[in-house]
């Protein structure tokens, strides 16, 4: 008691020395509680991000494979030699024997290449379409605008023959400029009443490929069974369109990569700015914003180029109407529209999607489409599969963050259709086509006489019959068919689980710890002879699991320093007050206090300005994150969205983060305090007694 009321008074006496020793104790202990709080809730809701939307609490690979996988920034198997895991089924029956196990996704991780034609390849798919479901109107507008595009991509290259010698690619390409000569024949358009299919075919073989303005897609894509994905996966959402139906092919893509990758530019452009506008930015002040606007404007006339006779004159009249303009020049109107600012964007944003959007193709790709994949997955073939498009899908509150839209989803058939698997489809496709061409098995050693002896005759036999196979068949007409039977056939769950994977997600059941889990899958897998590994979700996210860890150790390191000026202030003031103290603590010698005393009293006076200002600070940090709790703290970027799992962060404090708290700084006070204590406990009464005189 006596030490306390010492301690007290003397801290009383000092307020100077006190004041300053308390605000960095006060300060540090904030910061403390502050910074764990945030980024233990940081790092919780990333957990909730990454874990429920694609990569589950475990990672499974092929166990003898020289790489790791990398679920963000690699592609997963595109880029690394992640191997594959030969029997999914069985690894899933073993493992979801587990009680520590709720349930297995099979996996894998890829890109592939879509090409998405030029604006004749779009407006002919359109002209089938028509044709197709006999809008004979609807057709006749299109094909006027087909043979008016025509027309400008013929003398388009005339005058490029006037600035460049055409002569070598006129004997390249030939046959496609003598198919462009046949376009000036009115009889050529004639013809489309009689054989439109034949028509649409001749201006999509020989005519779509001199047009420019191709674009390659690179979509990347995670090949699952997709009703097992959706019930696993609680962030998941359908957002246009429907699910992929259990059992079939098609793809759905991500929502943000749809609306940023597929979507036509212009559009694409308008939602950038409104969003900014959204989130409390201007046009004046938002140099993006005007760029994009900029753009807009230069990309005028190759959006009025997508306009039909029947588009661009109810295009022409509602801009009219709305700038109070008289001008004919359609470009001149879409470029003055175009030039929007803080004032009139809100109204041409709606304007825009109301009057021209119907009249441009919106999606490169829409729901509903079939187009085809290229992929280049195992050996680096290119493997090309026709994909039906079912809809978008999005992760509940990552629509924004670039992290979550990366990924598409796709059926696991196609998958492994891509990425060049042996499927039990392509098994039966083969045998049927060694059988119509008549196809022998011949021994190793044999295969000199089969082909230069005397049964030669076989191998001529087969190559005559394959040479022959499609003389007289109508190959479109047999590729509709075939892409319909594929699309058509339904794979029950054992053909989805009877194969390889590249990978697997491992969903845990509540309340069990991930590194025990681990432990028990690889033991598992070494008695089973799985042939698999396990991957803690952080280490399989790569540099975005390490986030949080990279952030905690430059706050620790933030702190240490702060500590270590704190100490270096606390140890001087303390060195300093023990001096101007000598003769108090001579007096103290003299009436009998032992050295253990003077070292108590010392560290009793500092134990306690640290717990009163160390409580202060955690009462000030408390306070600060039960603010940010109840208010949230907005992510600035879509980054902090993902690391969010939302728009909004709301951290909690934890026992754990007031203790660590107090037992820092106290350390720190009481490691500050030994020296000059030291020292006070050297002062002799005759010290004092000299410094007196």
């Amino acid at each position: 008691m006596v030490l306390f009321r010492i301690a007290f008074r003397n801290l009383l006496l000092n307020k100077v020395k006190t004041l300053i020793v308390g605000a960095i104790f006060l300060f540090g202990t904030a910061l403390v509680v502050t910074g764990n709080a945030m980024l233990d809730s940081i790092d919780q809701s990333m957990a909730r991000s990454v874990v429920n939307s694609v990569s589950g609490h475990i990672q499974l690979q092929d166990a003898q494979a020289p790489d790791t996988i990398e679920l963000f920034g690699g592609f997963g198997g595109s880029s690394q030699d992640i191997g594959s895991i030969k029997d999914f089924g069985r690894v899933r029956a073993e493992l979801e024997a587990l009680d520590e196990v709720k349930t297995v996704v099979p996996m894998g991780l890829s890109y592939a290449i879509v090409g998405t034609g030029n604006i004749i390849d779009r407006k002919l798919a359109l002209l089938r379409e028509a044709v197709r479901e006999e809008k004979g109107a609807r057709a006749g507008v299109l094909l006027a605008h087909v043979r008016a595009i025509t027309e400008v991509l013929d003398k388009e290259l005339g005058n490029l023959g006037t600035i460049a010698d055409m002569s070598r690619v006129e004997a390249e390409s030939k046959d496609k400029f003598e198919a462009l000569k046949k376009l000036k024949q009115p009889a050529f358009w004639d013809g489309f009443k009689t054989a439109p299919l034949q028509t649409l075919e001749f201006l999509e073989n020989k005519i779509a490929p001199l047009a420019l303005g191709s674009e390659l897609l690179m979509v990347a894509y995670i090949g699952t069974d997709t009703a097992r994905f959706e019930e696993t996966f609680d962030r998941f959402e359908v957002v246009q369109g429907e699910r992929i139906p259990p059992g079939k092919r098609g793809i759905l893509f991500n929502e943000r990569f749809y609306n940023e990758r597929v979507k036509h530019k212009t559009a694409n452009r308008l939602d950038k700015i409104k969003e900014r506008l959204d989130q409390g930015d201007h046009i004046s002040g938002c140099d993006d914003c005007r760029q994009w606007i900029k753009r807009n404007i230069k990309q005028a006339a190759s959006m009025v180029f997508e306009f039909d006779s029947d588009g661009g004159r109810r295009v022409g009249d509602g801009l009219r109407a709305h700038l109070g303009s008289d001008k004919s020049d359609l470009v001149e109107l879409v470029k003055t529209f175009m030039a929007m600012d803080d004032d009139n964007f809100a109204t041409r944003y709606t304007l825009f999607y109301d009057l021209v959007g119907p009249h441009i193709t919106m999606y490169q790709v829409r729901i509903g489409d079939t187009f085809v994949m290229t992929g280049f997955g195992k050996g680096g073939y290119a493997r090309k599969v026709p994909v039906k498009v079912y809809g978008t899908f999005r992760f509940r509150s990552l629509d924004k963050s670039p992290l979550a839209g990366g990924f598409n989803v796709i059926d696991m058939m196609t998958f492994r259709d891509l990425y060049g698997f042996m499927t039990e489809e392509r098994r039966q496709e083969i045998a049927e086509i060694r059988k119509s061409v008549g196809v022998t098995d011949v021994e190793a050693e044999d295969a000199e006489s089969a082909l230069f002896g005397e049964e030669a005759d076989l191998v001529e036999e087969a190559t005559m019959t394959a040479f022959n196979e499609t003389e007289g068949i109508d190959m479109k007409d047999v590729g509709a068919r075939y892409t319909n039977a594929v699309f058509e056939q339904v794979h029950g769950t054992e053909v989805i689980e009877d194969g390889a994977v590249l990978n697997a997600a491992v969903m845990l059941a509540p309340g069990v710890d991930i590194e025990q889990a681990m432990v028990r899958i690889e033991a598992v897998s070494k008695d089973k002879g799985l042939g698999v590994r396990a991957i803690h979700w952080r280490k399989a996210a790569g540099l975005v699991g390490d986030f949080i860890t990279i952030v905690r150790l430059v706050l620790y390191i933030a702190v240490f320093i702060i500590f270590v000026v704190a100490l270096i202030i606390i140890n001087n003031s303390l060195v300093m007050a023990t001096l101007e103290r000598t003769r108090e603590i001579g007096t103290m010698r003299a009436i009998g206090a032992q050295r253990g005393f003077v070292m108590r009293m010392f560290l009793v006076e500092t134990a306690t300005l640290a717990l009163l200002f160390g409580g202060l600070g955690i009462a000030l940090g408390g306070g600060l994150v039960g603010f940010l709790s109840y208010v949230g703290l907005p992510a600035w970027s879509d980054v902090t969205r993902f690391l969010f799992a939302g728009p909004r962060l709301y951290p909690h404090l934890e026992p754990i983060h007031v203790l660590s708290a107090a037992l820092v700084i106290l350390v720190v006070g009481l490691c500050s305090t030994l020296y000059p204590a030291r020292l006070a406990t050297r002062i002799t009464p005759l010290a004092a007694m000299r410094k007196e005189d």
